[in-house]
This record gives C-alpha cells, sequence and structure tokens, in this order.
C-alpha cells in the first residue's frame, strides 16, 4: 500500500491532464502479516520484492495487456536466471484469472461477497478448492483457450489477452505453462479485474504459488477518476 500512496502521489498532478507516462516502483522491505498462521513454513513476517504500474486506461485492454506482461517477464526471467545459479524453479505454471468473470460466475450459484470474505484466505492453502467443493460448485480451473472452452460473458476479455499476450509469452518461455484459471478465489476482495500467480516446480514435483499479482482501483479511488489503473504484484525473497 505505501507505493500505491507513492503512485498517487506521483499522478496526482498529471492524471488532469490524461498523461499517458506509467509510473513504475519496485521495492524490498521487510513485510509483517496479523493474521494468525498456522501451516507450517509460514510465518508472519518475511522479506518481498514488490513491483508497483501505475498509469492511464488507454482503452481496448493496451494497459493492462502490456503490463501485466512486463510483471511476467520479469518473474519467468527471474526464474530462469536463478537457475542457472542453482535453484530448482522448473516448469513455472502462470495462471490468469478475472475477478469480474469469477464473481459473475459465483452470483450465478448464489455465493454473495460476504460468504466469500469470511471464508477465503490468501494464507490458507486449498482454501479456494474447499470452499467450492463444500457448495459443489465447479468452475474451470485450467483454461488454455476461454474463447473455444467457455462460452460467457467476459471471455472476450480473456481471449484478448491470450491472442495479444500470452500467445507471445509460450514463445519466449517455452518451459512456462500458461493457463486461464476462474475458480482462483483469493483476491477476490481486493483484485479489480485481471490477476496472476506463478507457481513454479519444485525438486520433488510440487508446485509453490510464489508469486502473486493483480489489479486495484487503489490510485482510481483515491484520485477520483476511473480511468487510473494500478498493478501490483510481489514475490517473497
Amino acid at each position: 500500500m505505501p507505493m500505491a500512496v507513492e503512485c498517487w502521489r506521483r499522478r496526482k498532478d498529471s492524471s488532469h491532464r490524461a498523461d499517458l507516462t506509467p509510473v513504475r516502483l519496485a521495492s524490498s522491505h521487510r513485510v509483517v502479516r496479523l493474521q494468525p498462521f498456522d501451516m507450517p513454513g509460514y510465518v508472519p513476517h518475511f522479506r518481498l520484492f514488490s513491483m508497483v504500474t501505475a498509469g492511464r486506461d488507454t482503452g481496448s485492454l493496451a494497459f493492462e495487456i502490456q503490463h501485466l506482461g512486463e510483471h511476467i517477464r520479469f518473474y519467468l526471467r527471474l526464474f530462469r536466471e536463478l537457475g542457472a545459479h542453482g535453484f530448482h524453479l522448473a516448469s513455472p505454471l502462470v495462471e490468469i484469472s478475472d475477478t469480474g468473470v469469477i464473481q459473475s460466475l459465483l452470483a450465478a450459484h448464489g455465493v454473495s461477497s460476504d460468504e466469500l470474505r469470511e471464508s477465503i484466505r490468501a494464507h490458507r492453502p486449498g482454501g479456494s478448492e474447499q470452499f467450492l467443493a463444500e457448495r459443489g460448485i465447479a468452475l474451470p480451473n485450467a483454461m488454455e483457450d476461454p474463447a473455444r472452452e467457455l462460452q460467457l460473458a467476459g471471455m472476450e476479455r480473456l481471449a484478448r489477452l491470450k491472442s495479444d499476450l500470452l500467445d507471445a509469452l509460450q514463445v519466449e518461455f517455452p518451459k512456462a505453462q500458461f493457463r486461464f484459471n476462474l475458480a482462483r478465489l483469493e483476491g477476490l476482495s481486493y483484485y479489480n479485474g485481471f490477476c496472476l500467480r506463478i507457481s513454479p516446480e519444485a525438486p520433488h514435483g510440487a508446485r509453490y504459488p510464489v508469486a502473486d499479482g493483480g489489479f486495484t482501483d487503489w490510485t482510481a479511488r483515491m484520485l477520483q477518476n476511473k480511468k487510473e489503473r494500478l498493478l501490483t504484484s510481489g514475490i517473497g525473497t
């Protein structure tokens, strides 16, 4: 959140002029989470590398595609470079979700936002799967081609993201996997639109979601301008 405030400070004098120059910030700092942690290996304090990109909507998802691509490329290049130095971060799985589409799917099953807020916590692995299973709800969680696999309002956004970004990333990073996950419930209360999760494979074959991010409406609210966009992402170091 402090970097979002800094983005607001830098954007507040330029947003009224429709300045299209984005603000890009990165930070490495120690964070403390107040939630109780009862999962092995999870601690309330850790160091986080994070990035934010703030700017003005340029139409046709151009801002989202460009800057989501910048963030994803950073993490995939990081994993590739770390692999050359003895770390095992193989075959990273990049999952893209869309909070608007997911909320529409949940509303069709009678799930309210209040129920989600009470039940889903980002620090509880498997929480989405358990929530959906208990209610007998099946949502698509590994789509490769949303326009072909699911006919639903909002699929054109995901199809555009695939054709204009993910297809190019697949060529650039042939060892990575790219999927659309519409069963992700973590982050629905603060992400607004596209969000991402990257899970590389550990030596024993399990995947761990080590990078996470997405668009929020924080700067849009602070600047009282719905055209403002803010993308945040981070990885525990």
